[in-house]
């Protein structure tokens, strides 16, 4: 039990001072911060003053990135990973990998929920992500004749390959049930937190099996913090072990920041907590020295510099203040790699030599209403049944949060390419409802957004909860009440 006093409340006195804060660390730096923005992977330096788009096909929610700057994001239930470049990694000439998880689809009796926060290990050969299942069942005292059903619920955490062909549970890969919320301390052992089971420690740290010295699967039961409302989830520690942070509250909306000390077994010293009244916080990520923390809020994503933990917590000044830095962005990686170079811009082609026009032929004869006279032409009319101007998604009807989690929310897109389109509806940082739909010649189509297991859990409770919709190019937001 970690058994030390409550934190110090960290930041919000020094908020006056952020918009003019400077982030002196990353001018230099030849780092770069993995983010998240409508719906598409994208890298910024540290300063925020150079943004790189990855990816352009939309549909991502969250990114993770290795020290070499290779990238592995969740794309609906397929984990893609890639370079940032669009360098080949495949034999047959294509550029990412799309990973099918052994959790990403249903079994009868079982419904698995997964992958989820895919993180890539710092060497990039290995990536840890969270799943869930549901399974139904039957006790003598709970069945069908009863009127009764049991449900058992797990969640954990697997490992796979970046091409998705490793083996299955085997050293290197052995899952482990009961916490989730990966993160990489780093090649060979994970920081997990979050545990289903209550009693268990809020933090452990899991060795999948082929690291030196370690046990196949090995879990080492790590802390509880009690003041931690909610427990600890999303944590993260920096390489040189000193500092610790995790994600708590009862609506995940508070970072603790912890001295770490050199990590397991070590008790971590709380040190400070920040709660600046912006929402839910997510996806906290340490610069690779350590000095700098980046998190995503309501706001996007932010920066903040921290004292030194080596001794003590250290001492906050008016450099010690969140600066945003990315405004709408969310679930922030930071890595070692730089951002890489601006792509070079398609040259213009040279306007063709002019030509004089053709002499003007006389219009022909109005063609009558009816059945065409013979020898005469016919002028086609225009084609109007292309898309409408404007990309829009609009609910289609009212409907209640609670009838919404159970049977799903449809909306409707307008203004839209033909294809197909995946919709999503976001709270937070977190994708929390999605579904795919065929958009015709009209530009429009309707599709039913279809709640995770997870949020259905986490909003099932709430009063009222406002949704960030998109699709393609569509925008919009709705605010779903009981």
């Amino acid at each position: 039990m970690l058994n030390t006093p409550l934190p110090r409340r960290f930041g919000a006195a020094l908020a006056v001072a952020g918009s003019t804060l400077l982030l002196a660390a990353g001018g230099a730096s030849a780092d770069s911060i993995a983010y998240v923005k409508g719906g598409d992977v994208w890298l910024s330096t540290p300063d925020g003053a150079r943004q790189y788009q990855v990816t352009f096909d939309g549909g991502y929610s969250t990114v993770s990135q290795a020290d070499s700057g290779r990238i592995a994001a969740l794309h609906g239930d397929r984990i893609r990973t890639f370079e940032p470049d669009g360098k080949i990694v495949n034999a047959d000439g294509t550029t990412r990998y799309d990973v099918l998880t052994p959790h990403s689809y249903t079994m009868p009796g079982t419904q698995f929920r997964g992958p989820f926060d895919p993180a890539i290990s710092p060497d990039g050969m290995k990536i840890a992500y969270t799943w869930y299942y549901t399974q139904f069942g039957e006790t003598p005292n709970c069945n069908p004749s009863t009127g009764c059903q049991t449900v058992y619920g797990r969640q954990g955490t697997n490992y796979i390959s970046p091409d998705g062909r490793s083996p299955f549970d085997k050293p290197g890969y052995n899952e482990q049930t009961g916490w989730v919320g990966p993160s990489w301390n780093g090649d060979g052992e994970t920081l997990l937190s979050d545990p289903i089971q209550v009693g268990n420690p809020d933090a452990v740290v899991h060795t999948p099996g082929d690291a030196a010295g370690g046990l196949p699967g090995a879990l080492s039961r790590w802390f509880f913090d009690p003041s931690a409302p909610g427990g600890l989830n999303d944590g993260e520690m920096t390489r040189d072990k000193t500092k610790l942070v995790f994600v708590t509250g009862e609506q995940r909306e508070t970072l603790f920041l912890y001295r770490a000390m050199g990590g397991y077994p070590q008790v971590p010293q709380n040190c400070y907590r920040l709660e600046d009244g912006n929402g839910r916080v997510s996806s906290p990520s340490w610069s690779p020295d350590g000095k700098t923390l980046a998190f995503a809020d309501a706001g996007g994503v932010n920066v903040l510099p921290l004292p030194d933990f080596a001794n003590d917590c250290g001492t906050p000044t008016a450099e010690h203040t969140k600066r945003l830095l990315i405004p709408g962005a969310s679930n922030p990686d930071w890595g070692p790699a730089d951002v890489p170079p601006a792509r070079p811009a398609t040259p213009d082609r040279p306007n063709p030599p002019q030509r004089p026009n053709p002499p003007r032929r006389p219009s022909p004869p109005r063609t009558p209403t009816g059945p065409v006279a013979p020898g005469r032409p016919v002028t086609p009319a225009p084609d109007t049944a292309g898309p409408p101007r404007g990309a829009a998604i609009t609910l289609r009807k009212r409907v209640t949060l609670g009838a919404a989690l159970k049977n799903g929310l449809t909306v409707q897109l307008s203004g839209l390419k033909p294809g197909v389109v995946r919709a999503s509806a976001i709270t937070g940082a977190k994708v929390v409802a999605s579904g795919r739909a065929k958009v015709g010649r009209s530009g429009r189509a309707s599709v039913k957004l279809v709640f995770t297991a997870k949020a259905r859990r986490q909003l099932r409770d709430r009063r009222s909860v406002k949704l960030r919709l998109s699709a393609g190019k569509a925008h919009g937001s709705v605010t779903l009440k009981r």
